[in-house]
């Protein structure tokens, strides 16, 4: 009897750990995802879910954003003529001012029912356009990150896109390594008017960058995107995803647009 107990026990104790891993080398065949802002108000554009386990984080519902964050609370985000959302932010005292909206992307088999894009791995390739506005008449020296990839399960740790001033555009590395963190170019970035953005990402402790605004590459750097020590990227957010600004900041997005190819796994 004494023989069977230990049996079962081992049992239990091997099927538990089972369950608490993710599958990061299987993927759903879905390879785009994008939002238009076609709806009444940012209200009917976030929705969210939550499912008991490891993976305890909100999960997204149908097409939509999955969350928005907007601090403090003289801070918005508006949808303005069912077409696009205006991100603008209130300075806060040295602290951080957010007005994002975020898209999770569920780890493989954590959601039943769910076929769209599952989480990011690396030798992933993903790419992003969108339609972008930049308010001049807030500008002053500083950075206001306007992209994010995240991984949700490490503190919210991966790499973070900025725009200067009008005048540089790069990304931070800060959350996924110590040092020789930022990379930018100094290009004239258009303000009061829109102008279209896009990001070729390869994700990898060996990545590379792109960024093109107004078809015209002005980024491209082989340079580190993920860390080993990270599960995945599961969650990427747009808008003003953050600034320190002692002045207030207004970016506009519309028809964001995700694609992503898998890599050798």
């Amino acid at each position: 009897m004494k023989n069977y107990c230990i049996l079962v026990l081992l049992l239990v104790s091997v099927q538990s750990c089972e369950k608490e891993t993710f599958e990061t080398k299987k993927y759903n065949s879905a390879t785009e995802w994008q939002s238009d802002f076609n709806y009444l108000d940012i209200k009917n554009q976030v929705e969210s879910q939550y499912v008991d386990g490891i993976y305890n984080k909100q999960l997204p519902v149908g097409e939509k954003w999955t969350y928005a964050t907007i601090q403090p609370d003289a801070s918005q985000i508006e949808l303005i003529d069912n077409n696009y959302i205006r991100c603008y932010t209130a300075p806060e005292n040295g602290l951080t001012s957010k007005a994002q909206v975020v898209r999770k992307f569920a780890p493989y088999g954590i959601l039943d029912g769910y076929n769209g894009i599952t989480a990011f791995n690396p030798t992933d390739v993903v790419t992003i356009t969108m339609d972008m506005y930049l308010n001049g008449d807030y500008l002053t020296d500083g950075n206001v990150y306007f992209l994010d990839f995240e991984d949700s399960m490490s503190k919210s740790t991966g790499i973070r896109f900025f725009i200067y001033n009008n005048t540089a555009i790069g990304v931070n590395i800060d959350k996924i390594r110590n040092n020789n963190t930022v990379f930018y170019t100094e290009t004239p970035i258009p303000t009061n008017t829109w102008f279209s953005f896009k990001l070729e990402l390869l994700i990898g402790v060996q990545g590379n960058y792109k960024i093109w605004i107004d078809n015209n590459l002005v980024f491209n750097i082989d340079e580190q995107s993920y860390d080993e020590k990270l599960n995945f990227y599961d969650a990427v957010m747009t808008g003003i995803t953050g600034t320190i600004k002692d002045a207030p900041s207004e970016v506009w997005i519309d028809n964001f647009y995700l694609q992503v190819n898998r890599g050798d796994y």
